[in-house]
This record gives C-alpha cells, sequence and structure tokens, in this order.
C-alpha cells in the first residue's frame, strides 16, 4: 500500500523532470542551431512521378522512385513532387517555384 504510492510519487516526479529536460533542450538546441535558416534556403527541386504500372494500381496511380529523392537531398535540396495528372497551368505554376526539375526514366 504506502510503498506503491511512493514509488508512484517517485516515478511521476521523475517523469516530470524528464519531460522539462527534454523540451529544455529541445526548446535550446532549436534556438541555437544554425542550420534552422538554411534549411529554408536549400534549393527546391520538383522529381516528375511515373503512372505505376497494372499489378501495382491498388498502391496508387503514380509513384516517385525512393532512390530519386535520396540522390536529390543528399545534394542538399528539398524534393516536391509533380504529378503526372496534374493539369498543365499547375504545372506551370510549380514550375515557376522550382530550382530544377528530374525527370525520371
Amino acid at each position: 500500500g504506502e510503498d506503491k504510492e511512493k514509488t508512484k510519487e517517485r516515478c511521476d516526479g521523475t517523469y516530470f523532470a524528464a519531460c522539462v529536460l527534454a523540451c529544455t533542450a529541445v526548446f535550446l538546441l532549436a534556438a541555437t542551431a544554425p542550420g534552422i535558416d538554411a534549411l529554408k534556403n536549400r534549393p527546391v527541386s520538383g522529381i516528375l512521378s511515373e503512372t505505376t504500372s497494372s499489378d501495382l494500381q491498388k498502391w496508387g496511380s503514380e509513384y516517385i522512385a525512393g532512390s530519386d529523392v535520396k540522390y536529390i537531398e543528399s545534394a542538399g535540396a528539398r524534393v516536391v513532387t509533380i504529378r503526372v495528372s496534374s493539369s498543365t497551368s499547375d504545372v506551370v505554376a510549380l514550375l515557376g517555384s522550382l530550382n530544377g526539375v528530374l525527370f525520371p526514366g
């Protein structure tokens, strides 16, 4: 009875202290991280999606290869998908805000 209550109080206090410590660490890292603005200023590259073959349609009608995404990201760019099913006006609007495009295939 009494030992169980003391253990519960000790665990609750330890959990609270750990949460406060973790939140403080995250706040300090975010506030002092030099790369936060650099992440926003990275180039943005689009990858044209490809139509999925009939046997893979259950997972979606379009895809982009993960290796293509990793390739662009390894060069320091952010990746956006250019859907092959998008309208011409949507693609033109998107292309105006990109720094590059990867056409797979």
